[in-house]
């Protein structure tokens, strides 16, 4: 079980608000959470002018998980936990400390619509490289990466 915080079994999976520790369970809340905040998030960003900062990915988080996690819009490095996260045993995931340029590489490519016209998955990769979050990484820059897809002029279906 991935527990960060070194507390699952008095908090629940990743101090959750309601303790919760079946990963099943975990799971169908999260995802009735992302679904229920789904529109506010895409309003928040389609309401950003001009560049969407790493603060903004950290909003979307928030957005999405606040209700559930109370750490959610918080990094790992902020948290001062997860420095070194994987999936598996064969994908390694930028150190905390370094996630959030990661994360900003990705946006700065993004950010420039000739750039996120040709090279989409590089943007994607580099948030996903970044994950800078302890769960919902990919929920989130689902969902920031769509905004600069259409900001570009595109849609992935």
């Amino acid at each position: 079980m991935f527990d960060p915080f070194g507390d699952y079994e008095t908090r629940g999976y990743l101090r959750n608000v309601d303790g919760i520790k079946d990963s099943d369970e975990v799971k169908y809340i999260e995802h009735g959470f992302f679904e229920s905040n789904l529109d506010a998030a895409l309003t928040y960003l389609h309401a950003i002018r001009g560049s969407i900062t790493y603060l903004h990915f950290l909003e979307v988080h928030r957005i999405l998980f606040g209700e559930f996690y109370p750490w959610a819009g918080h990094d790992r490095h902020a948290l001062g936990v997860g420095r070194l996260v994987g999936k598996g045993q064969r994908i390694q995931f930028e150190c905390s400390e370094l996630c959030q340029r990661a994360v900003e590489w990705g946006l700065s490519a993004g950010n420039n619509p000739k750039t996120m016209r040709e090279k989409p998955g590089m943007v994607m990769g580099a948030f996903a490289w970044g994950h800078p979050f302890l769960d919902g990484n990919g929920r989130t820059m689902l969902l920031v990466h769509a905004e600069l897809c259409h900001r570009a002029g595109f849609a992935i279906n």
